[in-house]
């Protein structure tokens, strides 16, 4: 069976031999194979061995992917200059200004590495709850954590300005989540795809109802007001 029987090996894995490969080399093939051939990558990933290596990559591409951001939203804050902030009343303002400013482009930096692994074990959680609700949670949780680090390497788009960050990198995620799920888990398209989307809906559902319910607020405002 693909996947079992790299099971606490790391054969599979460029980045799980670096220290044969290389550092600069295995990671660069491992982005590579997930990025560009990710059912092969995923058929030969080790499901077990621990999650040291898993979590090593997710922090790089993860940081990697967090460094361009802030190089871009630098870029912008010197383009733009805090006086192009809404006026929104000066405490507002104040808060804006600290969002956009140098202080809190390193603060991110800083605190990069920590947030980056808290969401790499919170969305593991999300997503093999998901598995577990569809019927395809057949390995245990490192084989999903092991999916999601790997699929990380989907940030790197952040590269690409605009788009690369909001649109390429989230959506090439889902597709190389879903991919990896069908592979370590071993089951078929329809319960991955399942698995990917269920979260995604949900979110959907809760940012739509929150949407209804502020805009109702606002409304039940302006109707007192008048």
């Amino acid at each position: 069976m693909p996947g079992a029987a790299g099971a606490g090996a790391s054969g599979g894995v460029p980045w799980e031999r670096r220290r044969e490969v290389g550092f600069l080399t295995s990671f660069v093939e491992t982005t590579q194979q997930v990025l560009f051939s990710p059912g092969r990558f995923f058929s030969g990933m080790p499901i077990g061995g621990g999650l040291g290596s898993p979590l090593l990559y997710a922090l790089l591409v993860g940081y990697l992917s967090l460094v361009v951001a802030a190089v871009y939203a630098l870029v912008l804050l010197l383009v733009t200059g805090p006086g192009h902030l809404p006026k929104l009343g000066p405490e507002f303002e104040r808060v804006l200004a600290f969002g956009r400013g140098y202080g809190a482009l390193v603060g991110r930096l800083v605190i990069g590495p920590v947030a980056i692994a808290v969401q790499l074990f919170v969305l593991a959680g999300i997503f093999h709850l998901a598995l577990l609700l569809v019927g395809g949670a057949r390995r245990g949780f490192e084989a999903t954590l092991r999916v999601m680090a790997y699929a990380g390497a989907a940030g790197l788009w952040a590269v690409v300005p605009v788009c690369g960050g909001v649109l390429f990198s989230p959506v090439h995620y889902l597709v190389l989540a879903g991919i990896g799920f069908a592979k370590a888990h071993q089951i078929g398209g329809g319960k991955a795809v399942a698995a990917v989307l269920l979260p995604v809906l949900l979110l959907c559902c809760c940012c739509l109802g929150l949407g209804l319910a502020f805009w109702g607020s606002i409304a039940a405002l302006v109707q007192r007001g008048q």
